[in-house]
Protein backbone atom coordinates (compact mmCIF):
# COMPACT_ATOMS: atom_id res chain seq x y z
CA UNK A 1 0.00 0.00 0.00
CA UNK A 2 1.38 3.35 -1.05
CA UNK A 3 0.59 7.03 -0.37
CA UNK A 4 2.04 10.33 -1.55
CA UNK A 5 1.60 13.94 -0.37
CA UNK A 6 3.27 17.31 -0.89
CA UNK A 7 5.01 19.58 1.54
CA UNK A 8 7.96 22.01 1.24
CA UNK A 9 11.36 22.45 2.84
CA UNK A 10 13.03 25.67 4.01
CA UNK A 11 16.74 26.32 3.55
CA UNK A 12 17.61 29.85 4.64
CA UNK A 13 15.07 31.99 2.79
CA UNK A 14 14.83 29.48 -0.06
CA UNK A 15 12.10 26.87 -0.25
CA UNK A 16 11.86 23.58 -2.15
CA UNK A 17 8.86 21.42 -2.97
CA UNK A 18 9.11 18.08 -1.14
CA UNK A 19 7.30 14.84 -2.01
CA UNK A 20 6.45 12.61 0.95
CA UNK A 21 6.02 8.95 0.03
CA UNK A 22 4.65 6.34 2.44
CA UNK A 23 4.84 2.59 1.95
CA UNK A 24 3.04 0.20 4.32
CA UNK A 25 3.87 -3.41 3.53
CA UNK A 26 4.27 -6.83 5.10
CA UNK A 27 7.45 -7.47 6.98
CA UNK A 28 9.05 -7.01 10.33
CA UNK A 29 7.12 -4.16 12.05
CA UNK A 30 9.06 -0.92 11.97
CA UNK A 31 8.94 2.77 11.09
CA UNK A 32 11.76 4.23 8.99
CA UNK A 33 12.18 7.75 7.60
CA UNK A 34 14.64 8.31 4.77
CA UNK A 35 15.54 11.34 2.69
CA UNK A 36 18.26 13.34 4.50
CA UNK A 37 16.09 14.25 7.50
CA UNK A 38 17.33 16.05 10.61
CA UNK A 39 17.20 14.36 14.01
CA UNK A 40 14.23 16.45 15.15
CA UNK A 41 12.43 15.59 11.92
CA UNK A 42 13.00 11.87 12.39
CA UNK A 43 11.26 12.13 15.76
CA UNK A 44 8.05 12.37 13.71
CA UNK A 45 7.93 8.56 13.93
CA UNK A 46 6.73 8.65 17.54
CA UNK A 47 4.59 11.77 17.16
CA UNK A 48 2.75 10.25 14.18
CA UNK A 49 2.29 6.84 15.77
CA UNK A 50 0.87 8.17 19.05
CA UNK A 51 -1.22 10.93 17.44
CA UNK A 52 -2.94 8.36 15.19
CA UNK A 53 -3.62 6.11 18.18
CA UNK A 54 -5.17 8.99 20.12
CA UNK A 55 -7.57 9.90 17.29
CA UNK A 56 -8.73 6.28 17.05
CA UNK A 57 -6.63 4.95 14.17
CA UNK A 58 -4.46 1.94 14.89
CA UNK A 59 -1.54 1.32 12.57
CA UNK A 60 -1.21 -2.27 11.29
CA UNK A 61 1.81 -4.27 12.51
CA UNK A 62 3.63 -3.65 9.23
CA UNK A 63 6.84 -2.21 7.87
CA UNK A 64 6.27 1.54 7.38
CA UNK A 65 8.77 3.39 5.22
CA UNK A 66 8.62 7.15 4.68
CA UNK A 67 10.76 8.81 2.03
CA UNK A 68 11.12 12.55 1.49
CA UNK A 69 12.46 13.51 -1.90
CA UNK A 70 14.57 15.00 -3.32
CA UNK A 71 17.02 13.26 -1.00
CA UNK A 72 19.87 15.69 -1.71
CA UNK A 73 18.00 18.51 0.09
CA UNK A 74 18.60 18.62 3.85
CA UNK A 75 15.28 18.72 5.70
CA UNK A 76 15.06 20.20 9.18
CA UNK A 77 12.08 21.17 11.29
CA UNK A 78 8.85 19.59 12.50
CA UNK A 79 6.44 20.93 9.88
CA UNK A 80 6.79 17.68 7.88
CA UNK A 81 4.64 15.80 10.44
CA UNK A 82 1.28 16.58 8.84
CA UNK A 83 2.36 15.55 5.34
CA UNK A 84 3.81 12.30 6.73
CA UNK A 85 0.67 11.35 8.63
CA UNK A 86 -1.60 12.12 5.65
CA UNK A 87 0.63 10.00 3.38
CA UNK A 88 0.32 7.10 5.86
CA UNK A 89 -3.46 7.53 6.02
CA UNK A 90 -3.54 7.30 2.25
CA UNK A 91 -1.30 4.24 2.26
CA UNK A 92 -3.52 2.34 4.74
CA UNK A 93 -6.69 3.24 2.84
CA UNK A 94 -8.27 5.78 5.19
CA UNK A 95 -7.81 8.48 2.52
CA UNK A 96 -7.70 8.24 -1.27
CA UNK A 97 -5.20 9.86 -3.60
CA UNK A 98 -7.84 12.02 -5.29
CA UNK A 99 -8.73 13.45 -1.86
CA UNK A 100 -5.19 14.56 -1.03
CA UNK A 101 -3.84 15.69 -4.38
CA UNK A 102 -3.57 19.42 -5.08
CA UNK A 103 -2.94 20.04 -1.37
CA UNK A 104 0.28 20.99 0.36
CA UNK A 105 0.50 20.03 4.04
CA UNK A 106 2.56 21.65 6.80
CA UNK A 107 2.10 21.29 10.53
CA UNK A 108 3.59 19.80 13.67
CA UNK A 109 1.66 17.05 15.43
CA UNK A 110 1.14 16.88 19.16
CA UNK A 111 0.61 13.52 20.84
CA UNK A 112 -3.15 14.09 21.29
CA UNK A 113 -3.61 14.73 17.57
CA UNK A 114 -3.50 18.50 17.81
CA UNK A 115 -1.65 20.52 15.15
CA UNK A 116 0.83 22.97 16.62
CA UNK A 117 2.01 26.22 14.99
CA UNK A 118 5.18 26.13 12.90
CA UNK A 119 7.88 28.47 11.69
CA UNK A 120 7.98 29.50 8.06
CA UNK A 121 4.28 29.25 7.14
CA UNK A 122 4.58 32.29 4.86
CA UNK A 123 7.46 31.05 2.66
CA UNK A 124 5.85 27.60 2.56
CA UNK A 125 2.63 29.14 1.23
CA UNK A 126 4.56 31.13 -1.36
CA UNK A 127 6.29 27.93 -2.51
CA UNK A 128 2.92 26.14 -2.76
CA UNK A 129 1.49 28.95 -4.87
CA UNK A 130 4.55 29.12 -7.12
CA UNK A 131 4.39 25.33 -7.52
CA UNK A 132 0.85 25.47 -8.89
CA UNK A 133 -0.81 24.00 -5.79
CA UNK A 134 -4.30 25.39 -5.20
CA UNK A 135 -4.69 24.56 -1.50
CA UNK A 136 -2.47 24.50 1.56
CA UNK A 137 -3.41 23.11 4.97
CA UNK A 138 -1.66 24.84 7.87
CA UNK A 139 -2.07 24.96 11.65
CA UNK A 140 -4.94 27.28 12.55
CA UNK A 141 -2.50 29.58 14.35
CA UNK A 142 -0.56 30.11 11.09
CA UNK A 143 -3.54 30.49 8.74
CA UNK A 144 -3.59 34.31 8.67
CA UNK A 145 0.14 34.37 8.08
CA UNK A 146 -0.20 32.10 5.03
CA UNK A 147 -3.28 33.91 3.73
CA UNK A 148 -1.21 37.07 3.26
CA UNK A 149 0.14 35.57 0.01
CA UNK A 150 -3.20 35.55 -1.82
CA UNK A 151 -4.09 33.48 -4.87
CA UNK A 152 -4.16 30.20 -2.92
CA UNK A 153 -6.69 28.66 -0.53
CA UNK A 154 -5.20 28.65 2.96
CA UNK A 155 -7.07 26.31 5.30
CA UNK A 156 -6.29 26.33 9.01
CA UNK A 157 -6.93 23.20 11.07
CA UNK A 158 -6.57 22.74 14.81
CA UNK A 159 -6.17 18.95 14.94
CA UNK A 160 -5.75 15.85 12.85
CA UNK A 161 -9.45 14.96 13.13
CA UNK A 162 -10.42 18.24 11.44
CA UNK A 163 -7.89 17.63 8.66
CA UNK A 164 -9.21 14.12 7.99
CA UNK A 165 -12.84 15.24 7.98
CA UNK A 166 -11.99 18.04 5.56
CA UNK A 167 -10.24 15.68 3.13
CA UNK A 168 -13.06 13.12 3.40
CA UNK A 169 -15.61 15.81 2.58
CA UNK A 170 -17.36 15.58 5.95
CA UNK A 171 -16.40 19.08 7.07
CA UNK A 172 -16.34 22.42 5.29
CA UNK A 173 -13.66 24.88 6.43
CA UNK A 174 -13.71 28.34 4.86
CA UNK A 175 -10.30 29.44 3.55
CA UNK A 176 -8.70 32.13 5.69
CA UNK A 177 -8.63 35.71 4.44
CA UNK A 178 -5.93 38.03 5.80
CA UNK A 179 -6.12 41.81 6.06
CA UNK A 180 -2.71 43.21 5.06
CA UNK A 181 -3.74 46.84 5.60
CA UNK A 182 -2.33 47.06 9.10
CA UNK A 183 -1.59 50.79 8.93
CA UNK A 184 1.54 52.79 9.71
CA UNK A 185 3.19 53.17 13.09
CA UNK A 186 3.19 56.65 14.57
CA UNK A 187 6.76 57.87 15.05
CA UNK A 188 8.07 60.63 17.28
CA UNK A 189 8.75 63.85 15.36
CA UNK A 190 12.18 65.23 14.44
CA UNK A 191 10.89 68.64 15.50
CA UNK A 192 11.40 67.46 19.10
CA UNK A 193 15.17 67.50 18.52
CA UNK A 194 16.55 70.96 19.25
CA UNK A 195 19.27 72.23 16.93
CA UNK A 196 21.35 69.53 15.17
CA UNK A 197 20.50 70.85 11.71
CA UNK A 198 23.54 69.12 10.16
CA UNK A 199 22.57 65.82 11.77
CA UNK A 200 19.01 66.06 10.45
CA UNK A 201 20.26 66.88 6.97
CA UNK A 202 22.62 63.89 7.02
CA UNK A 203 19.80 61.59 8.16
CA UNK A 204 17.63 62.93 5.36
CA UNK A 205 20.31 62.02 2.82
CA UNK A 206 20.84 58.60 4.39
CA UNK A 207 17.12 57.78 4.32
CA UNK A 208 16.70 59.01 0.75
CA UNK A 209 19.40 56.72 -0.63
CA UNK A 210 19.61 53.97 2.05
CA UNK A 211 23.18 55.00 2.93
CA UNK A 212 24.85 53.54 6.01
CA UNK A 213 25.79 56.20 8.54
CA UNK A 214 27.72 56.70 11.74
CA UNK A 215 26.80 59.44 14.22
CA UNK A 216 29.47 60.53 16.70
CA UNK A 217 29.40 63.17 19.37
CA UNK A 218 29.36 63.80 23.13
CA UNK A 219 26.88 62.03 25.42
CA UNK A 220 23.46 63.70 25.53
CA UNK A 221 23.74 65.31 22.09
CA UNK A 222 20.71 63.40 20.75
CA UNK A 223 22.32 60.60 18.72
CA UNK A 224 19.97 57.86 19.88
CA UNK A 225 17.00 60.19 19.92
CA UNK A 226 17.54 61.05 16.24
CA UNK A 227 18.17 57.43 15.20
CA UNK A 228 14.88 56.28 16.73
CA UNK A 229 13.01 58.86 14.66
CA UNK A 230 14.64 57.94 11.38
CA UNK A 231 12.18 55.19 10.45
CA UNK A 232 9.47 57.87 10.37
CA UNK A 233 10.99 59.61 7.34
CA UNK A 234 11.68 56.48 5.32
CA UNK A 235 9.33 55.62 2.43
CA UNK A 236 6.50 53.14 2.90
CA UNK A 237 7.62 49.60 2.10
CA UNK A 238 6.55 48.13 -1.21
CA UNK A 239 4.59 44.84 -1.26
CA UNK A 240 7.76 43.09 -2.41
CA UNK A 241 9.79 44.48 0.49
CA UNK A 242 7.05 43.63 2.98
CA UNK A 243 6.95 40.01 1.81
CA UNK A 244 10.75 39.74 2.08
CA UNK A 245 10.70 41.02 5.65
CA UNK A 246 7.65 38.96 6.62
CA UNK A 247 9.33 35.78 5.31
CA UNK A 248 12.31 36.38 7.59
CA UNK A 249 10.07 37.00 10.59
CA UNK A 250 8.03 33.92 9.71
CA UNK A 251 11.16 31.73 9.60
CA UNK A 252 12.15 33.19 12.98
CA UNK A 253 8.76 32.33 14.47
CA UNK A 254 7.95 36.01 15.14
CA UNK A 255 4.65 36.09 13.24
CA UNK A 256 1.35 34.99 14.75
CA UNK A 257 -2.40 35.44 14.31
CA UNK A 258 -2.15 39.01 15.69
CA UNK A 259 0.95 39.96 13.66
CA UNK A 260 0.66 38.04 10.39
CA UNK A 261 2.45 40.54 8.17
CA UNK A 262 5.18 43.19 8.51
CA UNK A 263 4.08 46.37 6.76
CA UNK A 264 6.27 48.90 8.57
CA UNK A 265 10.03 49.17 8.24
CA UNK A 266 11.74 47.26 11.07
CA UNK A 267 13.85 49.04 13.66
CA UNK A 268 16.26 46.70 15.43
CA UNK A 269 18.53 47.89 18.22
CA UNK A 270 20.69 45.03 19.57
CA UNK A 271 22.64 45.52 22.77
CA UNK A 272 26.41 45.81 22.55
CA UNK A 273 26.78 42.50 24.41
CA UNK A 274 25.07 40.51 21.63
CA UNK A 275 26.85 37.40 20.36
CA UNK A 276 27.90 36.90 16.76
CA UNK A 277 25.40 34.05 16.32
CA UNK A 278 22.49 36.16 17.58
CA UNK A 279 23.63 39.07 15.41
CA UNK A 280 24.31 37.25 12.12
CA UNK A 281 22.03 34.26 12.58
CA UNK A 282 22.61 30.75 13.80
CA UNK A 283 21.22 27.97 15.93
CA UNK A 284 20.04 24.50 15.00
CA UNK A 285 18.20 24.78 12.73
CA UNK A 286 19.64 28.19 11.78
CA UNK A 287 17.37 31.22 12.13
CA UNK A 288 17.94 34.83 11.02
CA UNK A 289 19.88 37.16 13.30
CA UNK A 290 19.38 40.84 14.12
CA UNK A 291 21.02 42.03 10.92
CA UNK A 292 18.49 40.04 8.86
CA UNK A 293 15.51 41.00 11.01
CA UNK A 294 16.38 44.62 10.11
CA UNK A 295 15.93 43.83 6.38
CA UNK A 296 14.58 46.90 4.49
CA UNK A 297 14.63 48.81 7.77
CA UNK A 298 17.10 50.22 10.28
CA UNK A 299 19.78 48.39 12.24
CA UNK A 300 20.73 50.78 15.05
CA UNK A 301 23.99 49.95 16.82
CA UNK A 302 24.40 52.31 19.76
CA UNK A 303 27.86 52.50 21.37
CA UNK A 304 29.15 51.00 18.13
CA UNK A 305 32.74 50.47 19.23
CA UNK A 306 31.59 48.61 22.35
CA UNK A 307 30.37 45.66 20.28
CA UNK A 308 32.76 42.72 20.09
CA UNK A 309 35.28 42.61 17.24
CA UNK A 310 33.59 39.48 15.88
CA UNK A 311 30.24 41.26 15.62
CA UNK A 312 31.68 44.44 14.07
CA UNK A 313 33.77 42.55 11.52
CA UNK A 314 30.82 40.32 10.63
CA UNK A 315 29.25 43.39 9.02
CA UNK A 316 31.74 43.33 6.15
CA UNK A 317 29.92 40.99 3.76
CA UNK A 318 26.31 41.94 4.65
CA UNK A 319 26.99 45.66 4.20
CA UNK A 320 28.54 44.98 0.80
CA UNK A 321 26.17 42.31 -0.55
CA UNK A 322 22.97 42.65 1.49
CA UNK A 323 23.14 38.96 2.39
CA UNK A 324 24.07 37.16 5.64
CA UNK A 325 25.52 33.67 5.10
CA UNK A 326 25.71 30.89 7.67
CA UNK A 327 27.92 27.88 6.99
CA UNK A 328 26.96 24.52 8.47
CA UNK A 329 28.19 20.97 7.87
CA UNK A 330 24.89 20.16 6.18
CA UNK A 331 24.95 23.17 3.88
CA UNK A 332 24.97 26.94 3.53
CA UNK A 333 22.09 29.17 4.62
CA UNK A 334 21.45 32.66 3.25
CA UNK A 335 19.25 35.36 4.76
CA UNK A 336 18.58 38.85 3.48
CA UNK A 337 20.48 41.60 5.30
CA UNK A 338 19.82 44.60 3.07
CA UNK A 339 19.28 47.11 5.86
CA UNK A 340 20.30 50.66 6.69
CA UNK A 341 23.02 50.67 9.33
CA UNK A 342 22.81 53.60 11.74
CA UNK A 343 25.70 53.43 14.21
CA UNK A 344 26.34 55.84 17.07
CA UNK A 345 29.34 56.29 19.33
CA UNK A 346 31.36 58.77 21.35
CA UNK A 347 34.48 59.88 19.43
CA UNK A 348 36.66 59.39 22.51
CA UNK A 349 36.39 58.32 26.13
CA UNK A 350 35.40 61.78 27.37
CA UNK A 351 33.24 62.38 24.28
CA UNK A 352 34.50 65.81 23.17
CA UNK A 353 36.99 64.96 20.41
CA UNK A 354 37.71 66.62 17.94
CA UNK A 355 37.13 69.75 20.12
CA UNK A 356 40.60 69.79 21.67
CA UNK A 357 39.65 72.74 23.91
CA UNK A 358 37.40 70.37 25.87
CA UNK A 359 38.82 66.93 25.11
CA UNK A 360 41.03 65.61 27.92
CA UNK A 361 42.04 62.38 26.15
CA UNK A 362 45.58 61.72 24.99
CA UNK A 363 46.32 60.96 21.35
CA UNK A 364 46.94 57.34 22.30
CA UNK A 365 43.56 57.13 24.07
CA UNK A 366 41.78 58.57 21.05
CA UNK A 367 43.48 56.17 18.66
CA UNK A 368 42.66 53.24 20.88
CA UNK A 369 39.01 54.35 21.14
CA UNK A 370 38.54 54.87 17.40
CA UNK A 371 40.80 51.96 16.47
CA UNK A 372 38.15 49.43 17.52
CA UNK A 373 36.49 50.12 14.15
CA UNK A 374 38.66 48.76 11.34
CA UNK A 375 39.21 50.66 8.12
CA UNK A 376 37.35 48.09 5.98
CA UNK A 377 34.25 48.67 8.12
CA UNK A 378 34.67 52.45 7.99
CA UNK A 379 34.93 52.28 4.21
CA UNK A 380 31.54 50.58 4.09
CA UNK A 381 29.90 53.48 5.93
CA UNK A 382 28.75 56.24 3.57
CA UNK A 383 28.00 59.09 5.95
CA UNK A 384 29.79 60.29 9.09
CA UNK A 385 28.18 63.16 10.98
CA UNK A 386 29.06 64.94 14.20
CA UNK A 387 26.18 65.47 16.64
CA UNK A 388 27.66 68.52 18.34
CA UNK A 389 26.69 69.81 21.74
CA UNK A 390 23.94 72.37 21.18
CA UNK A 391 24.13 75.89 22.57
CA UNK A 392 21.58 77.33 24.97
CA UNK A 393 20.05 79.53 22.25
CA UNK A 394 19.57 76.48 19.97
CA UNK A 395 17.84 74.61 22.78
CA UNK A 396 15.14 77.26 23.02
CA UNK A 397 13.54 76.85 19.59
CA UNK A 398 12.58 74.10 17.17
CA UNK A 399 13.65 73.88 13.53
CA UNK A 400 10.27 73.60 11.84
CA UNK A 401 11.77 72.95 8.39
CA UNK A 402 13.30 69.67 9.50
CA UNK A 403 10.20 68.00 10.91
CA UNK A 404 9.24 64.42 10.16
CA UNK A 405 6.46 65.29 7.70
CA UNK A 406 8.62 67.61 5.57
CA UNK A 407 11.58 65.25 5.66
CA UNK A 408 9.45 62.28 4.62
CA UNK A 409 8.02 64.27 1.72
CA UNK A 410 11.55 65.14 0.53
CA UNK A 411 12.65 61.51 0.87
CA UNK A 412 9.65 60.25 -1.09
CA UNK A 413 10.37 62.72 -3.90
CA UNK A 414 13.98 61.50 -4.11
CA UNK A 415 12.85 57.86 -4.02
CA UNK A 416 10.48 58.53 -6.92
CA UNK A 417 13.39 59.85 -8.99
CA UNK A 418 15.32 56.68 -8.18
CA UNK A 419 12.38 54.48 -9.19
CA UNK A 420 12.38 56.15 -12.60
CA UNK A 421 16.15 55.85 -12.93
CA UNK A 422 16.24 52.18 -11.97
CA UNK A 423 13.12 51.07 -13.86
CA UNK A 424 13.69 47.68 -15.48
CA UNK A 425 16.58 46.79 -13.12
CA UNK A 426 16.72 45.09 -9.70
CA UNK A 427 18.32 48.21 -8.15
CA UNK A 428 16.12 50.00 -5.61
CA UNK A 429 18.23 52.79 -4.09
CA UNK A 430 21.30 54.83 -4.97
CA UNK A 431 23.35 52.92 -2.40
CA UNK A 432 22.89 49.81 -4.53
CA UNK A 433 24.25 51.20 -7.79
CA UNK A 434 26.77 48.61 -9.07
CA UNK A 435 30.29 49.76 -9.93
CA UNK A 436 29.83 49.07 -13.64
CA UNK A 437 26.84 51.45 -13.71
CA UNK A 438 28.52 54.38 -11.97
CA UNK A 439 29.44 56.30 -15.11
CA UNK A 440 25.91 55.90 -16.46
CA UNK A 441 23.97 56.77 -13.30
CA UNK A 442 26.30 59.21 -11.52
CA UNK A 443 26.94 61.77 -14.23
CA UNK A 444 28.89 64.82 -12.96
CA UNK A 445 29.38 68.29 -14.36
CA UNK A 446 32.94 69.46 -15.08
CA UNK A 447 33.44 71.29 -11.78
CA UNK A 448 32.24 68.29 -9.77
CA UNK A 449 34.54 65.97 -11.72
CA UNK A 450 37.57 68.18 -11.04
CA UNK A 451 36.76 68.39 -7.32
CA UNK A 452 36.40 64.64 -6.81
CA UNK A 453 39.72 64.15 -8.63
CA UNK A 454 41.43 66.50 -6.17
CA UNK A 455 39.86 64.71 -3.20
CA UNK A 456 40.92 61.33 -4.57
CA UNK A 457 44.55 62.43 -4.89
CA UNK A 458 44.76 64.46 -1.65
CA UNK A 459 43.40 61.79 0.68
CA UNK A 460 44.56 58.71 -1.27
CA UNK A 461 41.09 57.24 -0.91
CA UNK A 462 40.23 53.74 -2.09
CA UNK A 463 38.08 53.07 -5.12
CA UNK A 464 35.32 51.85 -2.78
CA UNK A 465 35.33 55.17 -0.91
CA UNK A 466 35.33 57.04 -4.22
CA UNK A 467 32.21 55.17 -5.33
CA UNK A 468 30.57 55.73 -1.93
CA UNK A 469 31.09 59.49 -2.26
CA UNK A 470 29.56 59.47 -5.74
CA UNK A 471 26.52 57.49 -4.59
CA UNK A 472 25.89 59.89 -1.71
CA UNK A 473 26.34 62.83 -4.09
CA UNK A 474 23.81 61.21 -6.43
CA UNK A 475 21.28 61.12 -3.60
CA UNK A 476 21.98 64.74 -2.65
CA UNK A 477 21.46 65.70 -6.30
CA UNK A 478 18.12 63.84 -6.28
CA UNK A 479 17.05 65.74 -3.16
CA UNK A 480 17.98 68.97 -4.96
CA UNK A 481 16.26 67.70 -8.14
CA UNK A 482 19.50 67.99 -10.13
CA UNK A 483 19.95 65.80 -13.18
CA UNK A 484 23.74 65.98 -12.93
CA UNK A 485 25.88 65.87 -9.81
CA UNK A 486 27.09 69.40 -9.12
CA UNK A 487 30.14 70.86 -7.40
CA UNK A 488 28.01 71.59 -4.29
CA UNK A 489 26.69 68.02 -4.23
CA UNK A 490 30.25 66.64 -4.21
CA UNK A 491 31.26 69.12 -1.47
CA UNK A 492 28.45 67.91 0.79
CA UNK A 493 29.13 64.24 0.05
CA UNK A 494 32.85 64.64 0.82
CA UNK A 495 32.06 66.45 4.08
CA UNK A 496 30.16 63.36 5.23
CA UNK A 497 33.24 61.13 4.96
CA UNK A 498 35.01 63.16 7.69
CA UNK A 499 38.39 61.80 6.76
CA UNK A 500 40.26 63.97 9.25
CA UNK A 501 38.57 62.23 12.20
CA UNK A 502 38.10 58.66 10.99
CA UNK A 503 40.59 58.48 8.12
CA UNK A 504 37.82 56.79 6.11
Amino acid sequence: MFGKTLTAGINGINTTMIEVEADVSQGLPGFEITGNMSAVGREARERVRIALKNVGIKLPPSKITINLSPANVYKSGTHYDLAIVVAILEAIGVLQREQTENYLFAGELSLDGGINPIRGALPLTIEAKNGGVNNIILPAANAKEGAVVGGINVIGVSNLQECMELLLGRRNITPTIADCDIGEVEYDDFVDIKGQRNLKRAMLVAAAGMHNMLIYGPPGAGKSMAARRMAGIMPVMTKEESLEVSKLYSISGLLNSELAYISNRPFRSPHASISKAAFCGGGNPPVPGEISLAQSGILFMDEFNQFSNDVIESLRVPLETGVARIQRSNGSYEYGANCLLVAAMNPCKCGFYPDMNKCSCSETDIKRHLGKISRPILERIDIFVNAERISYSESQYSDDEYNTENMRRMVEAAIQIQKTRFAGTDIRYNSGIPDKKMDEMCVMDNDARELIKQVYDKYSISLRTYFKILKVARTIADLDNNEKISFANICEAVSYKNMEVFNA
